[in-house]
């Protein structure tokens, strides 16, 4: 099973005010209540969003792996 968190935006001149700790609790809190084990659950953190991540448990997959895209 894989969940996949997609394009989750929060205004500049409201991050660190609380939206995105809101959203991500909320998020976490369905995985955990509907999480088989075992489940795959990635996501890319953009800036400095990572540090928001990791305090719901996110982890870094550096050196296992890269998140990569192509510029069009």
């Amino acid at each position: 099973m894989v969940f996949r968190s997609a394009d989750v935006c929060v205004l500049p001149a409201q991050q660190g005010r609380g939206p995105g700790g809101r959203i991500m609790a909320r998020l976490t809190g369905e995985l955990e209540e509907r999480d088989p084990e075992g489940a795959h659950v990635p996501l890319i953190a953009d800036g400095e969003a990572h540090r928001l991540h990791a305090t719901y448990g996110f982890v870094g997959t550096a050196p296992d792996s890269a998140g990569m895209h192509r510029p069009v």
